[in-house]
């Protein structure tokens, strides 16, 4: 992934504060499913499913988006939220990084580079997001 436009995209967002994680990736690949393991472990919802990017990087809810995080087969939820954030991470679940140790793995959006995580079947992927949001990554 090269770069990501400035506008709405099919993704959910959460956030730490103000750290903004953006989570891509296809219909049924597990975006509101990470969404809810990350405010388990004390991130907020900004948006399910559809999010939105300004050129600052702050990621927002469309206007009309419910303030709910859908849980395919299961329902709706309320959820603590927060109305933005810096976006600082995307995780994107239709990629998958074959390196074990990969080198920092950036794309674009505007003018602005950003951190992607190709993270297709990573374990416990709610705890590396976090642990990133925390403390950061170290780069060899």
């Amino acid at each position: 992934m090269d770069s990501l436009a400035i506008g709405s995209h099919h993704a959910s967002a959460v956030a730490f504060d103000d750290f903004g994680v953006l989570i891509l990736g296809g219909s049924g690949s597990g975006k509101s499913n990470l969404a809810i393991d990350l405010i388990h472990i004390g991130a907020n919802l900004i948006s399910d499913d559809v999010s939105c990017i300004a050129n600052d990087l702050s990621i927002t809810k469309p206007d009309q988006g419910p303030a709910l995080l859908e849980i395919r087969h299961v329902g709706l939820f309320h959820a603590p939220m927060q109305q933005r954030a810096t976006l600082k991470l995307i995780v994107h679940l239709d990629m998958q990084e074959h390196d074990r140790l990969p080198l920092k793995r950036n794309t674009r959006i505007g003018e602005h580079p950003v951190v992607l995580i190709a993270a297709k079947g990573i374990p416990n992927l709610d705890k590396v997001v976090a642990h990133f949001v925390r403390y950061g990554r170290a780069e060899p």
